[in-house]
């Protein structure tokens, strides 16, 4: 179990998937972002989450994404599909459609605000359906409503084909206990302002969003705490955390689709209902978070994102 949970180390882009003006997923921008992604010399992707819209997409899409980034990059990197939905029946389906198309593992998001028995049922099910895959429990307490104890995370652990976690909160001391829980068991994080804390605390990498926009500063703070060079790391993650106090300001997902569009990749990567950025105010947010990236040292710089 070992070798397949640890294929997933590194940072792994929470990749965008775009669509049209009619909300249809985009393959062909789909596409472009994720050779474009492999290309700054990320670890794998992650498809179909929150980031990636995976709810507000149809099936269909979802596994259309799946198959796309298995095809584009299965053989440079590690590809994650998030099967969650609030059924256990299509997250099964899901599961079984990723080990088809040969992803590497699944994650899930478990069902809203559902006690832990439950939680626990809806696992051993999508690890049964999974096909042998990895799968990775997901926590985001911020969204299904669910606090987890550190002894409920071992248990989950314990069920046979999980293989790792997702995890997403800012309780960096339950991660570093799941870190040290098992040498077997993969701890990805996933907020993007703390990745070179959670590193230093010995977390394999990550799932972030905006991993989509200036992939590389993240892949330089990987580089850094490797070779031990934590202020390195440091130095590179308060820029990082500067930019992304200024997207907070507009709106991360409004921001990381702005500079898609800004550069090219698509026209839009969120569907209704959500509110996009004006022409003014995607220009405003550019230029201030050009200024905060020009202070990245050279090998912390996307050179994708240079033309916002």
């Amino acid at each position: 179990m070992g070798k397949p949970a640890l294929l997933f180390r590194g940072v792994i882009p929470a990749i965008a998937s775009p669509c049209g003006v009619d909300d249809a997923f985009d393959e062909e921008a789909f596409s472009r972002l994720a050779i474009w992604l492999m290309e700054e010399r990320v670890a794998g992707l992650y498809v179909g989450g929150l980031t990636g819209e995976g709810y507000q997409m149809t099936l269909d899409e979802r596994k259309k994404a799946v198959e796309l980034a298995v095809k584009l990059c299965g053989t440079k990197g590690a590809i994650m599909a998030h099967v969650g939905t609030q059924d256990v029946r299509m997250s099964c389906k899901l599961a079984a459609h990723a080990a088809e198309a040969g992803a590497h593992g699944v994650a899930a998001i478990p069902p809203i605000s559902r006690p832990f028995p439950e939680i626990e049922s809806y696992y051993r099910e999508l690890a049964s359906a999974a096909g042998g895959l990895p799968v990775y429990i997901y926590y985001i307490p911020v969204y299904n409503k669910w606090e987890a104890t550190f002894d409920q995370l071992v248990r989950l652990s314990d069920i046979a084909g999980v293989s790792g976690i997702k995890f997403t909160d800012y309780n960096l001391l339950l991660m570093r206990r799941l870190v040290s829980m098992r040498s077997d068991f993969s701890v990805l994080y996933g907020r993007d302002e703390q990745f070179a804390a959670a590193l230093g605390l010995g977390s394999h990498g990550g799932v972030g969003s905006t991993y989509n926009v200036f992939p590389r500063a993240f892949v330089a703070m990987q580089v850094a705490v490797e070779g031990g060079r934590m202020e390195e790391a440091f130095q590179i993650q308060r820029i990082v955390t500067d930019a992304i106090i200024l997207m907070e300001s507009f709106g991360v997902m409004a921001c990381i689709e702005a500079i898609l569009a800004k550069t090219g990749v698509s026209q839009a990567m969120r569907r209704k209902p959500c509110r996009r950025l004006s022409s003014p105010e995607a220009e405003e947010m550019c230029s201030r978070l050009r200024t905060i990236l020009e202070k990245l040292p050279a090998n912390a710089q996307s050179n994708f994102i240079h033309p916002i």
